[in-house]
């Protein structure tokens, strides 16, 4: 099981090395890796526009079944400084089931917890000439994994449980319509087709003559 291991760190590592890179550089050999563990894995890349409008990088499905989340963030970045970043506070607030990482370090994130945390390399190891991944850093990493892909949606059972699970998804929901209208009035500016959400705005505007944005 060793090899998917070696030839996701050796590409991170060429690309790394030639130096023009951007956190999208990694994305295509970091979704082969993950895939490579079980063809009933799917990753599916949110599009760049949903990803500007505050959507995860990632959505992650086992068997059709969708787990949860995945945020890639560059290589260089300090995630230390992501989770307590409002984007991730968000994510936390309203995402069961979310990974954080910057391909080589790798945060688990469930009901806003924080469950599982370290490191399958480091940069300083793009230095050795003979480096691999050990044995120990490759078990615990698809314990991780498993974890990750295992979770399921908890049963709702009553009227209250289903309003605390749509209330934390509207949080996220709001930012999103909010992001997605004021980039609808900068098209129509532009003489441009704007979403459904600005023909929405324009109904209640109707209504509500002096309403705002927000």
């Amino acid at each position: 099981m060793i090899k998917p291991f070696q030839k996701y760190f050796n590409e991170i590592k060429n690309k790394y090395q030639l130096g023009d890179y951007t956190e999208g550089t990694f994305r295509t050999p970091f979704e082969n890796f993950i895939k490579s563990f079980s063809p009933s894995i799917r990753l599916i890349q949110e599009p760049k526009r949903a990803r500007e409008l505050g959507a995860p990088d990632f959505k992650a499905f086992y068997r059709n079944r969708k787990v949860g989340y995945i945020e890639t963030k560059n290589i260089d970045e300090n995630l230390d400084k992501v989770l307590e970043s409002e984007q991730l506070k968000k994510y936390m607030e309203s995402i069961d089931n979310i990974i954080l990482t910057d391909y080589k370090r790798f945060i688990l994130i469930r009901n806003g917890n924080k469950i599982f945390d370290f490191n399958l390399f480091s940069i300083s190891d793009f230095d050795k000439p003979k480096f691999e991944i050990s044995e120990e850093k490759i078990a615990v990493f698809k314990q991780f994994l498993n974890e990750f892909f295992s979770y399921k949606l908890p049963t709702i059972y009553s009227a209250q449980e289903l309003a605390n699970e749509l209330s934390k998804r509207t949080k996220l929901l709001k930012d999103f319509a909010k992001l997605q209208l004021q980039e609808d009035l900068k098209k129509v500016k532009n003489n441009e087709m704007p979403s459904s959400i600005y023909d929405f705005y324009e109904g209640i505007k109707e209504l509500i003559r002096e309403i705002s944005i927000e």
